[in-house]
C-alpha cells in the first residue's frame, strides 16, 4: 500500500464539517483506494463500525440503477439510520456516472435532477459524504 498521508489528513481535517468532500483526478490515480481502503481503515481505527460506512461504486453494473439520481438518493437514505447519535460515512465513487433526468414531478421537462441535487439532499442527513470521480474535459 502506498501511504497517502497528505490526502488522508485532508479528509480527516474536513471530517463531519457538513460539506461534501470531492476527490477528483485522472483515471487510475488512487481516488477510490483513498476512500475505500485508506480512509475506511482510518474510520475503523477510531471506532466507526463498518455498518456506518456506506460505499457505492457507480461504475459497477450491479449498481447501474443508482446512476438515476432519484434511485441513488432513495438508496442512501434507506441505509442511514434515523438514530440521532450515529454518524454515517457515505463514499460514492464515479459520481460522474449519475445522469441528469427530467424531474418527474414537474411536467413538460421544465426541471431536471442530477447528482448535485442528490448531494445537496444528503447534506441534510446525519452523514459525512465523500465523492470521487474523473473530471470530464471540456472541449
Amino acid at each position: 500500500m502506498i501511504p497517502r498521508d497528505r490526502y488522508l489528513n485532508k479528509l480527516i481535517s474536513k471530517k463531519e464539517n457538513g460539506m461534501i468532500k470531492v476527490i477528483t483526478g485522472i483515471r487510475r490515480c488512487g481516488k477510490s483506494y483513498l476512500l475505500f481502503e485508506i480512509y475506511h481503515q482510518y474510520l475503523n481505527s477510531i471506532g466507526v463500525p463498518d455498518d456506518h460506512i456506506i460505499e457505492l461504486t457507480l461504475d459497477d453494473d450491479l449498481n447501474a440503477r443508482y446512476r438515476n439520481p432519484l434511485e441513488l438518493g432513495t438508496y442512501v437514505r434507506s441505509l442511514v439510520s434515523a438514530d440521532a447519535g450515529s454518524m454515517y460515512y457515505v463514499f460514492l465513487d464515479e459520481i460522474q456516472k449519475v445522469v441528469t433526468i427530467d424531474n418527474p414531478y414537474v411536467p413538460g421537462g421544465m426541471d431536471q435532477i442530477g447528482f448535485v441535487d442528490v448531494l445537496l439532499g444528503l447534506m441534510k442527513l446525519k452523514a459525512d459524504v465523500s465523492v470521487a470521480g474523473v473530471v470530464q474535459s471540456v472541449r
